[in-house]
């Protein structure tokens, strides 16, 4: 018996010629995890968040709000997920499987670092528990640029557009760019981004070449619906003379 789970009955039964020879429950090693929720998160305020669909989802008939929002998915649909269920919701409990995980791209951990306060992590057999507390600002939207420019670079990437938090310089300054990349189609190829910012006779005075995220996001990581925001710091030569100067990418 489980107070999560009700009457512990088989998820499926063989059964050949009128006879039952195996009997299939379902996975039981998260009832410590849920018995620890069920103590201390609040149905009214807080939401348990899932990053896959597994047996918990399906079976779980407690208190607490359940929410699945899938991390393999497009980076736009899993901002939508998480807008959907964390809505009215003051804390989120993010259910999640060290071996088997769901988030191998980091992007939910990354949205929820974002918008709420990362409170502790408890660890469980097969199985860990990460409390956030939302600020009353959190927002999961659609990420979207200061500057919309759209350019197809192929292959399913586009470049959608830019912020320049501060566009005049003097040299020795850094130069901030982030970068606003759409995911379209599946690509096959690691490819580098160059930026560079060039003077007076295409003089390059500030360069910052990486794969997106420092390496952390290549391309091929990337699934059809992300929008990867990928952010470049360029220091200006300390001999760069002054005038107008084009920022190459």
């Amino acid at each position: 018996m489980d107070r999560f789970y009700g009457v512990e009955q088989p998820e499926y039964v063989v059964n050949v010629h009128g006879i039952d020879y195996v009997w299939i429950y379902p996975n039981t090693l998260y009832r410590p995890a849920l018995d620890y929720l069920h103590d201390h998160a609040d149905p009214q305020r807080d939401v348990v968040l899932l990053d896959m669909h597994a047996g918990l989802s399906r079976h779980y008939d407690g208190p607490l709000a359940l929410a699945v929002v899938d991390g393999s998915a497009g980076e736009d649909r899993i901002l939508r997920g998480l807008a959907q269920c964390t809505t009215g919701r003051e804390r989120v409990w993010y259910l999640s499987f060290p071996e088997v995980p769901g988030d191998s791209r980091g992007l939910i951990r990354h949205h929820l670092a974002r918008q709420a306060t990362e409170a502790g992590t408890l660890l469980f057999d097969g199985m860990a528990i990460t409390l956030y507390d939302l600020g009353p600002d959190a927002l999961f939207a659609p990420l979207r640029p200061e500057v919309e420019h759209e350019v197809h670079l192929g292959e399913g990437i586009v470049l959608v557009g830019y912020d320049l938090p501060k566009a005049q310089l003097s040299a020795g300054e850094t130069m901030v760019i982030r970068l606003y990349w759409h995911c379209s189609h599946p690509v096959t190829t690691s490819y580098t981004v160059f930026t560079h910012l060039l003077g007076p006779g295409q003089v390059m005075y500030g360069q910052h070449d990486s794969i997106p995220h420092g390496g952390a996001r290549p391309t091929t990581s990337w699934v059809p619906g992300d929008t990867i925001v990928d952010e470049y710091h360029l220091q200006v030569a300390p001999d760069a003379p002054p005038g107008d100067y084009q920022l190459a990418v």
